[in-house]
């Protein structure tokens, strides 16, 4: 049965404007409301909101629009998105192969990781999961790995004004506990998730950064408690932080 869709005229509107843009570099307000088909005040308000947010510019010489920087970031943080799944395959390939656990790609969204790729384990026995799944972020091995590397006013901000979610009775349950963690987390380089997201799963997580220096996602490995112990979850640590590091260099990103 196909479900009706709601459709927002004015967002609508605005995203054909953006369209015409596809075969003119630059185009003034009247040729854009021509090739709409709407009246001239009316393209006026649209145009002024995408260039108020920065999707249109305007020339001051000639006063024709054209796309603004924000389309530039939005087509440059796709474009990072491609790249690191691709660079990132043959080394979560190598994990699973090495280590026979699950290996997963995340990244950060507010409070939340999404999860963008993954190696399922080999066992019939082992953490299962899903591309496009999310969780909170401090119960997650990739999550602290990102929170670590950002400003603690960011974590402030992210977490202050709300109670921190606990899936298990081994989650962090507070903004104070959390801070003490991240920083644990900055000197050794990984983060370990030790049953804080699902009870009987354990595994540790380790930011990757670009070529800016900037964490932009995060890799994981982890299984079931009755295989991943307190010291093995440390080697997955180290494993994992070393498998970081190679798929930071491998988006360009060089060491100090």
């Amino acid at each position: 049965m196909k479900q009706n869709k709601v459709i927002v005229q004015s967002v609508d509107r605005a995203l054909h404007i953006l369209e015409l843009f596809r075969e003119e570099s630059s185009l003034g307000l009247t040729q854009i409301a021509e090739r709409m088909g709407l009246a001239k005040s009316t393209v006026y308000g649209l145009v002024a909101t995408l260039e108020a947010n920065h999707y249109l510019e305007q020339d001051p010489d000639n006063g024709k629009y054209r796309l603004g920087i924000r389309l530039l970031e939005m087509g440059e943080l796709f474009n990072q998105r491609l790249d690191l799944r691709r660079e990132a395959a043959p080394i979560m390939k190598n994990l699973v192969e090495k280590y026979a656990e699950t290996v997963q790609l995340s990244i950060l969204d507010g409070t939340e990781v999404v999860y963008i790729d993954l190696i399922e384990a080999p066992s019939s026995i082992k953490y299962t999961s899903r591309i496009g799944k999310r969780a909170p972020a401090h119960c997650a091995g990739t999550g602290k790995a990102m929170l670590a590397y950002l400003p603690e006013d960011v974590i402030d901000k992210l977490y202050s004004n709300k109670p921190l979610v606990t899936p298990t009775p081994r989650s962090i349950s507070n903004i104070v506990l959390l801070k003490e963690h991240l920083k644990l987390v900055r000197e050794q380089g990984y983060s370990i998730d030790d049953e804080e997201l699902d009870l009987g799963v354990r595994g540790a997580g380790a930011a990757i950064r670009n070529k800016n220096g900037k964490a932009i996602a995060a890799i994981s490995l982890g299984g079931p408690t009755s295989r991943v112990t307190h010291g093995v979850v440390k080697e997955f640590g180290k494993a994992v932080k070393e498998a970081a590091l190679l798929i930071s260099q491998r988006l360009g990103y060089k060491k100090e």
